[in-house]
């Protein structure tokens, strides 16, 4: 849900940015006049922007991290395995126990957010 928000939220301010901005073929210009506004506004935006870029990787991060957390059952089929999972911490080791739709999701939101770490 959270995540879906700051999609939302990015989604909204393309579709702002793209109707204001006009058909206009030549160079795209939000913002025409004194220099003092356009540098707070241009601050604001970024300022937005960074937080939402945080908030993604902090949604990015906590669902990582409830994906590699192993389960009671997934504690258990280990253990019948005699293979040990590590509890409390992200741990790689532990996708050998979880479905394939954890680990799927949890190579797209390291796919996609992993550039936004390496920033």
């Amino acid at each position: 849900m959270y995540l879906g928000t700051i999609f939302i939220l990015n989604l909204t301010f393309l579709v702002v940015a793209m109707i204001t901005v006009g058909q206009n073929k030549d160079i795209e210009t939000l913002y025409a006049g004194d220099c003092n506004i356009v540098k707070r506004w241009d601050t604001g935006i970024h300022f937005i922007l960074n937080l939402l870029g945080v908030a993604i990787l902090e949604a990015s991060n906590f669902t990582i991290q409830c994906i590699t957390s192993p389960t009671r059952n997934e504690i258990d089929k280990a253990h019948f395995k005699r293979e040990s999972l590590d509890i409390g911490i992200p741990s790689v080791k532990n996708l050998k126990f979880v479905t394939w739709s954890k680990i799927i999701l949890w190579l797209f939101l390291m796919r996609s957010t992993l550039p936004l770490h390496r920033l």
